[in-house]
């Protein structure tokens, strides 16, 4: 979503999962719960990626993917 998850939109996915609607503290017990899961907040992107997230850059970088998957076909995906 490339959004912070609030308590309410949390709780209403929930339901959206359960059909039932959350305790107000359900948050609380289900972090305590899964203690791999973390909250943090997001930070800022970095002026370097953003100049260069452009259309040129893109196009680049998917011709010289595309170059390296015809001369080896037979590097797997999670290898790329």
């Amino acid at each position: 979503m490339a959004k912070p998850l609030n308590i309410s939109r949390l709780r209403s996915m929930v339901f959206d999962l359960t059909g039932s609607i959350p305790g107000v503290n359900w948050h609380l017990q289900f972090l305590s719960h899964h203690s791999k899961i973390v909250a943090s907040r997001p930070s800022g992107l970095d002026l370097k990626h953003a100049q260069n997230f452009n259309p040129t850059n893109i196009e680049n970088y998917f011709l010289l993917l595309e170059s390296v998957l015809k001369d080896f076909p037979d590097i797997h995906p999670q290898h790329i």
